[in-house]
């Protein structure tokens, strides 16, 4: 083989080599939502590093009430329920702002968007919806372990602000 082969050989690999590491980086820095592996309907799982918890709970967080309780067996020995929650987002904010539910138990969460596009993202959760105008969308998860997890809007937030919240857990 020639050496003028041989240099276009390696230079052929070199190539090659730094498309595919180059492909792999971009690849990497885009897996931000994968669709379909959710933990409910509508629901997707974002893969970046939680954040947004906090151990403390408020001493005055009253539960919020439900739109419907249904009570779900998986353990014999323990009570649990699945609750049902709307949190209906608008150019002001979340509404309600502040959920409160108990430990352990499964939270349904109906996710409205009212007049425009918007999402809701709770890191620590590794839970994201978005919904376009006056549209609904739903997923379940259970609640892992009291503490105050913070929510807000991430890719669909109103013009020139941003919309947050915090689902509050209180121990069971």
């Amino acid at each position: 083989m020639a050496q003028r082969e041989v240099y276009i050989l390696i230079a052929a690999a070199v190539l090659i080599g730094g498309a595919v590491t180059i492909g792999l980086l971009a690849s990497r820095s885009m897996q931000g939502v994968l669709p379909g592996e959710g933990p409910g309907e509508g629901g997707e799982v974002v893969a970046e590093e939680p954040t947004g918890f906090t151990e403390e709970v408020p001493q005055k967080a009253e539960e919020t009430a439900p739109e419907e309780v249904i009570q779900v067996v998986t353990n014999p020995e323990r009570s649990e329920s699945l609750g049902v929650y709307t949190v209906v987002a608008t150019r002001n904010g979340y509404s309600p702002s502040q959920l409160v539910v108990t430990e352990g138990n499964i939270v349904r969460l109906q996710f409205l968007a009212d007049g425009g596009a918007y999402d809701i993202f709770i890191p620590a959760m590794n839970v994201y919806l978005s919904a376009e105008a006056d549209e609904e969308v739903l997923t379940s998860f259970r609640v892992p372990q009291s503490g105050t997890y913070t929510f807000g809007c991430r890719d669909f937030c109103p013009w020139g602000k941003e919309i947050s919240g915090e689902l509050v857990v209180k121990p069971r």
